[in-house]
């Protein structure tokens, strides 16, 4: 068990935040030793914890920002590939991208270098059953690094890229039905996962969705990219940050309005006023071809005389022809 003191200044996010660092920093919490889970520190520390790192992943990235790493570390993840595709190993699939993939070092073989001529490493970073052509296919991601002494890099200004896949079983083998290299990238900070909700653009065609969060020093951010596939490869036709905030940067909940003394305890060790933004995408009737999304998000933002702005943002978008992507109206 870890025993945390906390120092008793500022947002109890915080405190807990610098009680883990100190312990990693002078050696009293070991590599591989337990942490408390976010229910026991939610019991022990009241509510505004559990409200504020409620989830397994948010904890891994406290804890790995805490010694300024990767928000979300690969290795803190190995995947599961589902069935029937459980029968291959995460090397077959990513050989179908790179035929010469190393298994042992990672490096993804002769020429696949960085712009510095760096040879480029890679691994399996996510995994999902998709039925959006009907039968069930495999997506996958490959995140592609420069190593660094070897390793995949684990510090916050590393930028990774990410391939992604599609896969089918034809005839008992294994089959790369489409492919897009660099479909999206992240930096230490982030993570990229798929959001495989119904986006469905016309009747007979459905988009796949990928989900990239950042988080860094308590700003938090999320992009929605969707994607169609388009023979073998893949087509971006939509890109919109659907969140931002920086509540854990502030402690300001933006609820209520503030006094003056509240402003000035709030904010007294950043100049960033605190602002939340949820969006979210409704697929719609179109009046062509293709359906329109209906973007609906909610904001709130402080003021520097602590009044609280909200409002709703209302966006619809629509199919453009000449860019094959929906653009805003």
């Amino acid at each position: 068990m870890l025993w945390m003191t906390l120092d008793g200044q500022g947002p109890l996010y915080l405190q807990v935040y610098r009680a883990i660092r100190k312990a990693i920093l002078e050696g009293t919490c070991a590599p591989g030793a337990g942490l408390p889970s976010t229910r026991a520190l939610a019991n022990e520390n009241g509510k505004e914890y559990c409200m504020r790192f409620n989830t397994s992943w948010l904890w891994i990235a406290l804890v790995c920002w805490a010694v300024g790493g990767v928000a979300v570390a690969q290795d803190c993840y190995p995947v599961s590939i589902p069935a029937p595709f459980d029968r291959y190993t995460d090397v077959e699939l990513i050989r179908q991208l790179y035929p010469n993939v190393d298994p042992a070092t990672r490096l993804l073989g002769r020429g696949v270098v960085d712009e510095a001529g760096q040879a480029r490493g890679g691994g399996l970073s996510a995994a999902r059953l998709w039925k959006g052509e009907g039968e069930s296919k495999l997506l996958a991601m490959v995140e592609t690094y420069t190593p660094e002494d070897g390793q995949r890099p684990t510090y916050g200004a590393a930028t990774y890229g990410l391939d992604l896949a599609l896969f089918a079983i034809a005839d008992g083998k294994l089959t790369l039905v489409a492919k897009l290299y660099n479909a999206a990238d992240h930096s230490g900070h982030g993570a990229v996962d798929f959001d495989l909700a119904p986006y469905r653009v016309k009747p007979d065609l459905m988009a796949l969705g990928l989900r990239s969060n950042y988080m860094h020093m308590g700003f938090t951010a999320s992009t929605l990219t969707l994607f169609i596939r388009s023979g073998v490869t893949f087509r971006r036709i939509f890109q919109r940050n659907m969140a931002e905030s920086t509540e854990d940067v502030t402690g300001d909940t933006l609820e209520d309005q503030l006094s003056p003394e509240q402003m000035r305890q709030i904010y007294r060790d950043t100049d960033r006023l605190g602002l939340r933004k949820k969006a979210v995408l409704q697929v719609v009737p179109g009046k062509g071809e293709y359906h329109q999304f209906k973007i609906v998000e909610q904001q709130a933002e402080r003021q520097k005389n602590g009044t609280l702005r909200k409002g709703t943002v209302v966006e619809m978008w629509s199919w453009a022809p000449a860019a094959q992507a929906y653009m805003k109206q």
